[in-house]
């Protein structure tokens, strides 16, 4: 058991480290990338000081030459999400935090119940939690910029009408909204201003969102910019359709919402009734996973209980 103990900190010791390093190394290179990109535009008295941590993270991620591979690849899903979130912590921050929790569950576990099965189960938990939360803060998140771009789209349309450029009622639409959609309107604006033509401003957006109806938005402007057409009937019709879209999935939300909540249930109870009672009595749980029939029994049940979620979520999981 201490061997295994032992192999599974220094196995973790050894990750944080090298992201540790890796990230005080990709940082340089970042900062690095953006001044070449600004150099390149050709920007008159650029202020270097505007190059914050948050504008440096902003936009399409460029993968490095020198570190290619799963870990790069894992990482810029990390960097996504976290952006997506609204959160400052970097993507190596979290991934430290993970496995910094998942050495802390698998060693309380291991002191309490002695019982090598539920400290790796404790370990992944613990893994997993911070993504968990990122998960919940970003889509909440989402959830606020969904219900707000309706209200965004009229007044960049009603800036339009008054004789605003796209890029001035974008700001003007900005500064009378709250957070999220004021934050994505103006790191638009100041990519603009930076040099960055709209059109790739807007992709960016788009990219940054990863929503429908903010692809629906950049889409129809992109478009409209190349072919000509009324933006502000454009913006006033897509506005009305995210109402509407609103609207249903509230509803949709409302029926499916006792199904949902039950698959979390069902979900929840085994792996939480097999750590208290791990805590509590090791020796009679110890009878599942130290015995050939308790452990096929901890499999199909796993595998059972998984299939049963599945299925709820799949019933409950409506296009609209």
């Amino acid at each position: 058991m201490s061997y295994v103990m032992y192999s599974f900190l220094f196995t973790a010791i050894a990750l944080n480290l090298y992201l540790l390093l890796s990230s005080l190394v990709d940082r340089r290179m970042i900062v690095s990338q953006r001044l070449q990109e600004v150099k390149s535009i050709g920007v008159q008295d650029f202020d270097e000081s505007a190059l914050d941590a948050e504008s440096l993270n902003l936009g399409r991620v460029q993968k490095s030459d020198f570190r290619l591979g799963f870990l790069n690849r894992y990482l810029d899903k990390k960097r996504r999400k976290l952006h997506q979130a609204g959160m400052t912590m970097r993507p190596e921050e979290l991934t430290i935090l993970s496995c910094a929790l998942a050495v802390v569950a698998f060693i309380l576990v291991v002191l309490f119940s002695r019982l090598l099965y539920i400290a790796l189960i404790a370990a992944v938990i613990g893994f997993l939690a911070p993504d968990i939360y990122v998960n919940r803060v970003r889509d909440k998140r989402a959830n606020a910029l969904y219900h707000q771009l309706p209200e965004s789209l009229t007044l960049i349309a009603n800036g339009l009408r008054a004789g605003l450029s796209f890029v001035q009622a974008m700001s003007v639409a900005g500064n009378d909204l709250d957070s999220p959609i004021k934050d994505e309107f103006d790191k638009v604006t100041r990519d603009n201003t930076l040099g960055k033509s709209i059109e790739e401003a807007l992709l960016d957006l788009s990219y940054r969102t990863n929503d429908e109806n903010i692809s629906l938005f950049v889409t129809a402007m992109i478009v409209q910019r190349q072919v000509g057409g009324n933006s502000a009937e454009i913006l006033e019709t897509i506005a009305e359709t995210v109402r509407e879209r609103v609207r249903m999935q509230g509803q949709v939300r409302t029926l499916t919402s006792q199904s949902k909540m039950s698959a979390i249930i069902i979900g929840l109870l085994p792996p939480g009734i097999a750590v208290v009672l791990a805590v509590l009595n090791p020796t009679y749980i110890g009878q599942l996973f130290n015995t050939p029939i308790g452990i096929i029994l901890v499999v199909v049940s796993t595998f059972m209980t998984l299939a049963g979620i599945f299925i709820m979520l799949r019933m409950t999981k409506l296009e609209v």
